[in-house]
């Protein structure tokens, strides 16, 4: 690599850093109206949540808005029905119900869940959240005033992060925040690329405009798939980036749930963007760079390239006023020397997602209409070609 290749490439990708930092701003929240709902429903999916069910318990019990949960149940075996029929007794205005057994071929994951819950929604507002989530005391009030006070959009969202309790979870927890900082960036120009289920919140009017979760095709995605459909409708969407509304999730225990995880958000788009995909490129091409340019004399672009990945993230922790981020810094500039190798296998995705327990055929909205031949020589090439990669 020659020494105007690496500097080109490392300046190059510290200026679309800088550039990223600048496009970073803190979402306003006001609260002018003095009305405030008696009380906001919130659809929950539980699926074997057990260890994460009783901090989101309280964190919903504790909000400053009064909220009437109805929890979803999906089949759950590790305890979690026995949890919320418990937190139903504290909370009389909460309620169960408990899905069907899950038949393959009908509609998969989340959005099976909601479509179970979609009679229960009450009032203008509703929220929709995961059964592995924890809120502050704001959280409901925050998403609700927003969505109020900005009638074009028909639905809105809130960034959150994994909790780290170790070097995994840890590296998860930075690269979430990474990937939020991208996402903030690219909303203040356009369009948010995509959405987030765990932590959303519906006009009512402008859900039911597209029919809600059992018009929509089967997806693992319902969360993009309802955004797309509301922008259909008319209706804009967008993220609120402020610490009032900022959750904590949980992060995926394996690394092969972790990559099911980022598969199933494949689903969303089918394959890539190229724009994401040369960006994720560069960032990978930026630290080979670097470490290159430690043996060719041009050292000061090492820490200019460590500068460039830490400025956007060391504004978003302004921003949302996170904790615990840029600690896990060098786990993530370790992970940018290897993150090339697997955007590949993001365009042949397995023929299967295993997700909370239930493995799902992947690429089912398209692949509607063919025949099972056409099935079983299409999943035989992508096998193939997934292979050799």
């Amino acid at each position: 690599m020659s020494l105007t290749l690496i500097g080109a490439i490392v300046i190059g990708y510290a200026l679309v850093q800088g550039l990223l930092t600048l496009l970073l701003r803190r979402t306003p929240l006001r609260f002018s109206s003095s009305e405030s709902p008696s009380s906001l429903t919130l659809l929950v999916a539980v699926r074997n949540e057990a260890s994460s069910l009783p901090p989101l318990i309280e964190s919903l019990a504790g909000q400053s808005l009064p909220l009437r949960v109805v929890w979803g149940d999906d089949d759950s075996t590790d305890g979690s029905l026995a949890i919320l029929e418990a937190a139903v007794k504290r909370y009389p205005e909460w309620k169960v119900v408990t899905l069907p057994p899950f038949q393959p071929g009908l509609l998969p994951g989340k959005q099976r869940v909601l479509a179970h819950l979609e009679s229960y929604i009450q009032g203008d507002y509703f929220l929709l959240s995961d059964g592995d989530m924890v809120f502050p005391p704001r959280w409901a009030e925050g998403l609700y005033h927003f969505l109020r006070e900005a009638p074009e959009l028909g639905g809105a969202c809130a960034p959150s992060l994994p909790i780290a309790s170790d070097a995994w979870t840890g590296f998860q927890r930075v690269e979430w925040a990474s990937v939020l900082t991208q996402i903030a960036a690219i909303q203040r120009l356009t369009a948010p690329p995509t959405a987030i289920g765990n932590s959303l919140i519906l006009r009512r009017a402008a859900w039911a405009a597209t029919g809600g979760w059992q018009a929509l095709p089967p997806t693992l995605v319902e969360d993009y798939a309802m955004m797309k459909a509301l922008q259909k409708q008319g209706w804009g969407f967008r993220w609120i980036f402020h610490p009032m509304v900022v959750g904590s999730t949980r992060a995926a225990p394996t690394f092969k749930a972790w990559l099911a995880q980022r598969y199933r958000w494949r689903e969303a788009l089918k394959a890539p963007p190229l724009y994401a995909v040369l960006y994720w490129s560069a960032q990978s091409a930026a630290a080979w760079a670097a470490l290159g340019a430690l043996g060719v004399g041009m050292g000061w672009l090492t820490p200019l390239w460590v500068l460039s990945e830490v400025l956007p993230i060391w504004r978003l922790r302004q921003i949302l006023r996170l904790r615990a981020v840029l600690r896990y810094l060098p786990l993530l500039l370790v992970y940018r020397f290897v993150q090339i190798l697997w955007i590949p296998l993001l365009y042949v995705p397995p023929q299967r997602i295993d997700w909370k327990g239930r493995s799902y055929a992947t690429a089912f909205p398209y692949l509607r209409g063919m025949t099972q031949e056409q099935l079983k020589s299409l999943k035989a090439r992508l096998g193939a070609l997934r292979r050799f990669l």
